[in-house]
């Protein structure tokens, strides 16, 4: 059964994408739902399930988290959340690129080499605690906070996803710095001033993006063409956590991994290398 007609289409897509921003959701992902579901109706010209379920198919083997959640809110937008449980199963596939290794001091080279100050100070709390960029421009004054023994630390929330609250750590010279920003500013948040909801997802987003571009920038000053991203330096404070210890427990409890999977895909270039170091010494 054909759920929406071809000349319905552009009407339909304009009232989705009214739909999801009153959602409160970031302009990116509204683009990303708004751009598959045009896709798909572009390639296919129909809407109904069978061809949807076709679709679905014929995009395995590519990063589908689009495809998946794009289909379920238009679903939604249409009242017809129940065709939800009719679409194809997905595995919804890891992103290919593993990231990448680094001395430590080049990754503090690349920091150096961030020119703004309020981006250099997000990439140096990244690089000491490994939490995640997005996580680290949503600080608020108040999630700084003091542990039993007088040390200052970070405290992240439990997300909506299902994730533990955490604490993060950084060096005695980071907190000197934290401390002098949120004593300057009197804002509630360190790295963005939201209004509403709708405002902190779109200012979430907005900073982030930012951040990510004044760190590539920094990075191609430094290395030249290179693959470094903000994750990458999560990766390596994992990494770095496995060399000390040798013990990957440690290493998925300090990151708050669910799975020890997502841990091992983190040190899976230590595991290779201790490997070969193993082999060496038995073989001299």
């Amino acid at each position: 059964m054909e759920l929406l007609k071809a000349e319905e289409f552009p009407l339909k897509l304009q009232e989705f994408e009214n739909f999801l921003k009153k959602k409160a959701l970031s302009d990116r992902y509204i683009r990303n739902c708004c751009s598959t579901i045009k896709y798909y109706f572009v390639t296919t010209g129909k809407f109904d399930i069978e061809t949807i379920n076709n679709f679905f198919i014929s995009k395995k083997g590519v990063r589908n988290y689009n495809y998946i959640y794009a289909f379920k809110l238009f679903f939604v937008f249409l009242n017809k959340k129940e065709l939800a449980l009719e679409l194809a199963k997905m595995k919804i596939l890891p992103n290919k690129t593993s990231g990448n290794l680094y001395p430590k001091d080049l990754l503090k080279k690349v920091i150096s080499n961030i020119n703004e100050p309020i981006y250099r100070l997000i990439a140096l709390i990244q690089y000491e605690s490994g939490i995640r960029s997005f996580e680290v421009v949503q600080i608020k004054k108040s999630d700084l906070k003091y542990d039993e023994d007088g040390d200052l630390f970070i405290y992240i929330p439990e997300p909506k996803g299902g994730r533990k609250a955490k604490r993060a750590y950084l060096s005695r010279r980071t907190e000197t710095v934290l401390k002098i920003v949120n004593e300057k500013f009197k804002k509630d948040y360190l790295f963005i001033s939201p209004g509403n909801n709708k405002d902190f997802t779109t200012a979430v987003d907005t900073m982030n993006r930012y951040y990510r571009k004044a760190l590539q920038k920094a990075v191609k000053s430094t290395f030249g063409a290179t693959q470094l991203r903000s994750h990458d330096f999560r990766r390596n404070f994992a990494a770095d956590i496995y060399k000390k210890t040798g013990d990957i427990m440690q290493v998925q409890r300090t990151l708050d991994h669910s799975s020890i999977t997502t841990t091992m895909k983190y040190i899976e270039g230590i595991r290779t290398d201790k490997k070969k170091l193993t082999r060496s010494i038995r073989e001299d």
